[in-house]
């Protein structure tokens, strides 16, 4: 009867090792373990740790780069002043200002409780052709976060650790 009962137990540990095992491994966001924080803009958001992230400040505006040089995957955060107000950016927002933009399958997503961005896929000549962007103002500032297509979701999980810290 112990014998058994020490099988059990061995069995379901097994079990339960390979079930957390595996659902680790299927959740990218997983490898999202170092952490960014940005002092002045007070958003932090999460990265794979065999990467760097480079910020590159000019004349008001800062270019962040997150990248791995040996995979070259890469994104690039750009943070400017934006003089419209902090506003939900919209394709028509954008278009105003950028004309002749492309902008394909725009989504909606949320930033923070109160705020909303754009999510699309771009032709952004800084990728040489197809891009995947997510843009969205939050005080005062005009966020636009951009990849290679092929890194989509790259970017997109870089942006489901985001937020911005309270100060």
């Amino acid at each position: 009867m112990k014998k058994i009962i020490i099988l059990i137990a061995f069995t379901l540990a097994l079990v339960a090792g390979v079930y957390f095992w595996k659902n680790k491994n299927n959740n990218p966001l997983s490898e999202y373990t170092e952490s960014y924080i940005h002092p002045i803009y007070n958003f932090s958001f999460n990265y794979p740790k065999d990467f760097t992230v480079t910020s590159i400040p000019n004349d008001g505006v800062e270019t962040i780069l997150v990248q791995n040089t040996i995979t070259k995957t890469a994104a690039q955060i750009v943070i400017s002043p934006f003089k419209g107000g902090d506003v939900n950016i919209t394709p028509d927002i954008i278009k105003t200002d950028i004309p002749d933009i492309k902008i394909d399958n725009a989504q909606e997503i949320p930033v923070g409780p109160s705020r909303k961005g754009l999510a699309f896929i771009s032709d952004n000549p800084a990728f040489g052709g197809r891009s995947s962007e997510a843009w969205f103002v939050f005080k005062g500032n005009l966020y636009q976060i951009s990849t290679y297509y092929e890194f989509d979701d790259f970017l997109k999980g870089i942006f489901k650790t985001w937020k911005f810290e309270q100060k």
